[in-house]
């Protein structure tokens, strides 16, 4: 601790805000340091304040830090979420994913079935929802299959229509949405090259592909920085109008067909796309959550995305999570619920 120790003051709400006398900070630099070291050994489960003597842990806890700026609010762990282990398998095609389900499948009158619309999500457990990150903002919403040992957690590419929860582990519609022959459009983008292509099933139908210089990065500073920056803005939205003018193009013959589009490469250049392109707008109902990993957006590689546009997430999730009765009682009444959620 340093020797120079400074004033304190309170202020009507209570918080400690130090006023350093002299031109030494290193006060302030210990002070941030000790907030850092206490927030992480709470995270842990290791500070000495959540200990509570010899009284149980209780499963939900709001602990207070006082700092400079205020109280820092921190939330205990819960038991479940420090004992939840989820197994992320990726990407998985139908068939993967139809092959992990005969492999875990229970007993035909043991487990649930749980298929829950994008609206129904919020409503999941908190362990469940940090356990499986990715299942709170999807679109397409999301299948549960659990049972005794574990929860599979498969969040699909296209929405489906079906509801649950249902006894025992029914998969059919599920397959039935992914194995569905489809006409999805897609649009493969890097700055300096651009892929456009339309997929029936998993055979492209028509494509287009080309480049387009976008200069790189100045690493230089002044006002050369500043000109080279403002050349490589108006290179990247010629891109960007050159793309659009494309997907029209390509995206035209098969407008009235096409059910869902597919978006690869670079995140934030996709993003430029998307406000520069206000006609892919039209497809935003459909637009598939993962953006596919384009290195080149080539012929090659917009050939190869034909079967990862049915692929799903899949995430084993053990030991399993018990769902809230409210959950099920919302989805098939509360007669039935009563033996899958608690």
């Amino acid at each position: 601790m340093p020797q120079n120790v400074p004033a304190l003051s309170y202020d009507r709400r209570g918080a400690m805000f130090p006023f350093i006398y002299g031109p030494s900070r290193k006060w302030e630099q210990w002070e941030q340091l000790q907030i850092r070291k206490t927030f992480f050994q709470i995270r842990s489960c290791s500070h000495p304040s959540t200990k509570m003597g010899t009284k149980p842990i209780p499963s939900y806890v709001i602990l207070p830090i006082p700092t400079p700026w205020g109280p820092l609010v921190t939330q205990w762990p819960t038991e479940t979420e420090r004992s939840t282990k989820a197994n992320v398998h990726g990407w998985r095609s139908p068939a993967a994913v139809q092959s992990r389900l005969d492999t875990l499948r229970p007993s035909p009158n043991e487990g649930y079935t749980l298929y829950l619309a994008p609206e129904q999500l919020p409503s999941l457990p908190r362990p469940l929802l940090k356990a499986v990150p990715d299942i709170g903002p999807s679109p397409t919403g999301a299948v549960l299959f659990g049972s005794a040992k574990s929860q599979l957690v498969v969040l699909p590419p296209f929405a489906i229509s079906a509801s649950g929860p249902v006894t025992g582990w029914d998969s059919g519609p599920l397959m039935s949405t992914l194995q569905r022959e489809r006409d999805i459009a897609v649009v493969l983008l890097r700055l300096g090259r651009y892929a456009v292509g339309v997929f029936r099933g998993t055979k492209l139908v028509a494509s287009k592909t080309d480049t387009r210089y976008v200069k790189g990065k100045h690493k230089a500073g002044g006002t050369s920085q500043l000109r080279f920056q403002r050349i490589r803005e108006n290179q990247a939205r010629a891109l960007f109008d050159k793309t659009c003018e494309m997907v029209r193009q390509v995206f035209g013959p098969y407008e009235d067909s096409l059910h869902n589009l597919a978006l690869g490469g670079e995140r934030h250049t996709l993003l430029g796309l998307r406000e520069r392109c206000p006609y892919l707008a039209r497809f935003a109902s459909g637009l598939i959550p993962r953006v596919l990993e384009a290195r080149v957006p080539n012929l090659e590689t917009l050939q190869k995305c034909g079967p990862r546009l049915y692929e799903s997430l899949l995430v084993e999730v053990a030991p399993p999570i018990p769902l809230p009765a409210a959950l099920g009682a919302s989805l098939k009444g509360e007669g039935q619920a009563g033996n899958i959620f608690i």
